[in-house]
């Protein structure tokens, strides 16, 4: 019996630790899990282990939990869909005021991804606007928009991100 099982592991404080009040989801214990992808990884390769986390990170998507599913992407080098993950929320976590997790999101992708990302261009802005560093918005602003003038972007998007470079440009 599964549920017996995970039962007597938590309760004898053994590799894994529950994640909810109602003793439903579980995760293994950091060191436990680290040395299980370890051995996944030697046995089945580094391709086979990215393209699990893509698939966890869909399934945790699907589901309603974007800190999983971003993490998921990033451990499978999914850089492009773990931006996704950041636009989707983005307006969300602004609009709930928690900066935290939308800066430690944020703070997850190396500079050189967070340069070329008007998504988390925008969010390095919102953060700027909060603290009320209001000198160091313009040229972010100016980095979002050459962004935009590269055209990688479809023309809806782009235009809505355009909105948002002006309305913040009349914010200030």
């Amino acid at each position: 019996d599964g549920r017996a099982s995970l039962e007597w592991l938590e309760r004898n404080n053994l590799f894994l630790l529950s994640v909810d009040e109602e003793h439903r989801w579980f995760r293994y214990h950091h060191l436990f899990r680290r040395l299980l992808l370890d051995q996944l990884e030697q046995q089945r390769g580094r391709a086979e282990v990215n393209t699990l986390h893509e698939r966890a990170s869909a399934w945790f998507g699907q589901n309603g939990y974007a800190e999983e599913a971003l993490q998921h992407a990033l451990a499978a080098g999914a850089t492009a869909a773990a931006v996704q993950i950041v636009a989707r929320y983005r307006c969300e976590l602004t609009n709930e005021e928690q900066w935290q997790r939308l800066d430690r999101w944020v703070r997850l992708f190396p500079p050189e991804v967070s340069g070329r990302e008007p998504e988390l261009l925008l969010a390095e802005v919102w953060f700027m606007i909060n603290r009320q560093h209001l000198a160091g918005i313009p040229p972010l602003l100016d980095q979002v928009e050459a962004v935009l003038a590269q055209g990688t972007l479809d023309a809806a998007t782009a235009r809505r991100l355009q909105g948002e470079v002006e309305i913040r440009r009349a914010t200030i």
